[in-house]
């Protein structure tokens, strides 16, 4: 399809899941495609995921005998939204759950319906959360392998593209380091900018509020918001502002840990719990980030503090059974050593010492054993299985702050079709975008599942796009070339 007037049909910048998703559908579509990744490898946040597929009204919800919709889905993620995100968007985002999923499966991905589970807080009887077998692991690498079995793909490894190239109001193409390449459409396909801190600070306050020694991203270096500064300097709209989704840390690594043990009470400055302890990661930010100064503590006693870790009794929540590293009691004793662990032989010594209300911290323990003896939460329904009580001296606190960035959802405006629009609220020709460098898809993050879901949809509908738009373009300047072979300079990845 490429044309003597640019080197390739289609540029994407950025080979994670919404980019290599795009790839592969342009390649279809008959494109030539070049693809730009900062990484050493593509594959991106993606390939280190859980691999969770949210969808609603799949054949594999049927298996188990689950009955769910699209419509329900949408209502549902729209109410969780509290309605700020786009209509439209968000009923694609929904309507490409099943989709999703079949072209997944046609590429050998595999899930199994005995793992099933609750992504959020939607209907327990309707689990939405497909798990790949292997997780975000072999979807990107069956999804890499066939995008790089394929001709007519070019990958660019270790480039960070730096700019686009906009002609007449019209994007064409991309300059990077040392080349300057031409396209007749450019897919923004890079990401979050959750490895930024200044642009955390700016566009997500609250995952920077507490400074840099507690920043924690989940996904890999490179995503540093390359796609939106980029497509600001070319004149699109930014929507989403200060939104995103947030993991607790204690900040005693930089390990991810999406479920903290679900024997932990959390008190906030005033003593008081404010929450179940083992509810689902979408909404623990918020919460969080509603008590005073947005810091909680995590306290145990001493039989929690030296546990035998195979103990059952100590168990962490998730769906997989995630490690829980930072809560060993080896990694306890070392902290409390150094300072980040406080300790005190009566609960009102602990609430001195880490800088708890003590009466309050008190009470509030006196009810939790009272409830743990009754085998019933009754005041935040924790379920009767981690209710472990505390009454054996000393006792211990960790603090905790909301700081561990998920992904970020300010970003670049897209209407449906996933074409940019511009600060004049019109499409900018010849540009798209996909993902988390996309804005007005997700604001509360509605459960696991939703970001790839967001890559894997709105990345195949831009690949899409982009090659119908070089299509045309093609067709008009009567230019056809498809056996042109560009070179670029650009670092290649091997395709073994």
């Amino acid at each position: 399809m490429s044309n003597q007037n640019w080197d390739y049909d289609v540029i994407i910048i950025g080979g994670g899941g919404a980019g290599i998703a795009a790839a592969i559908e342009a390649l279809n579509a008959g494109a030539t495609v070049l693809l730009c990744e900062a990484a050493q490898r593509v594959g991106g946040s993606a390939a280190n995921s859980g691999g969770v597929i949210m969808a609603a009204g799949s054949d594999i919800q049927e298996s188990r005998g689950i009955q769910d919709s699209v419509d329900d889905l949408y209502n549902y993620y729209m109410t969780v939204n509290h309605n700020e995100v786009e209509p439209a968007l968000a009923r694609r985002l929904c309507e490409g759950g099943v989709p999703t999923l079949d072209w997944l499966r046609s590429y050998g991905v595999s899930f199994n319906p005995d793992a099933l589970y609750v992504t959020g807080i939607e209907n327990p009887k309707a689990p939405r959360g497909h798990p790949a077998t292997g997780m975000g692991a072999a979807i990107m690498e069956a999804l890499s392998q066939a995008a790089l079995s394929q001709k007519g793909l070019e990958v660019a490894v270790r480039t960070r593209v730096t700019e686009l190239l906009v002609e007449d109001g019209r994007v064409r193409g991309i300059r990077s380091p040392g080349a300057v390449v031409r396209a007749a459409a450019v897919v923004i396909t890079t990401g979050g900018f959750g490895n930024n801190f200044e642009l955390l600070q700016r566009y997500y306050p609250a995952a920077a509020r507490h400074g840099k020694e507690w920043h924690i991203y989940v996904g890999i270096k490179e995503n540093q918001g390359d796609g939106l500064t980029m497509g600001m300097a070319a004149g699109a709209a930014i929507v989403g502002d200060g939104s995103g989704q947030c993991l607790y840390t204690a900040s005693f690594s930089k390990e991810v840990e999406p479920y903290l043990p679900g024997w932990l009470v959390f008190v906030n400055k005033e003593g008081f719990r404010f929450i179940d302890e083992t509810p689902a990661y979408v909404l623990t930010d918020n919460v969080l980030n509603a008590q005073p100064d947005a810091i909680c503590f995590a306290l145990m006693d001493h039989a929690a503090f030296t546990r035998e870790p195979k103990d059952p009794k100590y168990r962490s929540k998730g769906f997989l059974e995630f490690p829980t590293p930072n809560w060993t009691p080896e990694m306890l004793a070392r902290h409390l050593a150094n300072g980040k662990v406080h300790k005190g032989i009566t609960l009102q010594e602990l609430g001195r010492s880490a800088g708890i209300a003590p009466e309050g911290l008190a009470a509030t323990i006196e009810t939790y054993n009272g409830d743990c003896a009754a085998g019933r939460d009754a005041h935040y329904r924790k379920a009767a299985s981690f209710l472990l009580p505390l009454d054996k001296p000393p006792f211990y606190a960790v603090e905790l702050r909301p700081t561990c960035v998920g992904t970020t959802h300010t970003g670049l405006r897209i209407d449906v079709e996933t074409r940019v629009i511009g600060r004049n609220g019109r499409p900018i020709a010849g540009l798209y975008a996909a993902g988390e460098c996309t804005g007005g898809v997700m604001k509360y993050y509605a459960g696991g599942g939703n970001s790839l879901l967001n890559n894997f949809v709105f990345g195949r509908v831009a690949g899409r796009n982009a090659a119908a738009l070089a299509r045309a373009a093609a067709e008009q300047a009567r230019a056809l070339s498809s056996d042109q072979q560009p070179r670029t300079g650009l670092p290649r990845q091997s395709q073994s």
